[in-house]
């Protein structure tokens, strides 16, 4: 099982936008993520996403460029300061793979407890509209590739 993780493209400052919607600069890079990714060809079951408007948009577009949009699911319970224990615990036992699409400090924190038991370690590094991918093997798992958006 393979675990694409996605921290949301750039964001507006709360100041210019509340909701924090994409900028412009944000929706041109996750278009260039997704032609990467689309260029792998993932078998994935779902892109799931959190409820904040950014990580919406960022998975929509996703979606869009993989002609994936039936794999839209909205997921609460990974906004940023959220714990990551039930999903943890959940994808311990899934057996598809799939694409999450949130924030910081969230994905950092399930990375590390996925990779190191650990949530305060940081072993892997997120950037706006770059991708993660973790491997689940057997009951461990481990860091496949990172992709981080300048690469593209």
């Amino acid at each position: 099982m393979k675990l694409y993780l996605i921290q949301h493209a750039q964001a507006k400052p709360k100041q210019e936008d509340s909701n924090r919607g994409l900028t412009d600069e944000g929706k041109k890079t996750i278009q260039k993520t997704a032609r990467f990714f689309g260029s792998i060809n993932p078998e994935i079951a779902e892109i799931r996403y959190s409820t904040k408007l950014r990580s919406k948009q960022t998975a929509e577009l996703l979606a869009g460029a993989l002609n994936k949009t039936g794999l839209l699911k909205v997921y609460e319970g990974m906004t940023p300061k959220d714990p990551v224990e039930p999903l943890v615990h959940e994808l311990h036992t899934a057996a598809h793979s799939l694409v999450i699409v949130g924030h910081l400090p969230f994905l950092s924190k399930l990375a590390s407890e996925l990779l190191c038991q650990d949530h305060t370690i940081q072993p892997v590094a997120f950037y706006n509209a770059g991708i993660v991918c973790l491997l689940k093997n057997n009951d461990h798992w481990q860091v496949d590739w990172s992709v981080p958006p300048w690469l593209l």
